[in-house]
């Protein structure tokens, strides 16, 4: 899970919150992930925890990571 592997972890906040429920839920829900194989790098890491004025476009919030792929590494 690049969560835990990234070297960046970039603009997480909310604790990292990924799933809020339109904004019903305040537990610190973590339940989106990325998960790679070997051959990649995590550069970074970062929930994107944000809305437009008090609407939600999802009840979760994206998860986005740069990846390194390395041909070779196995």
């Amino acid at each position: 899970d690049v969560r835990t592997t990234a070297k960046n972890r970039m603009g997480t906040s909310d604790d990292g919150i990924t799933f809020h429920e339109y904004g019903k839920i305040s537990k610190n829900y973590i339940i989106d992930y990325i998960f790679t194989g070997k051959s990649f790098e995590a550069k970074d890491y970062r929930v994107m925890a944000t809305k437009k004025g008090d609407i939600f476009i999802s009840d979760h919030y994206p998860v986005v990571s740069t990846l390194l792929y390395r041909k070779n590494k196995k």
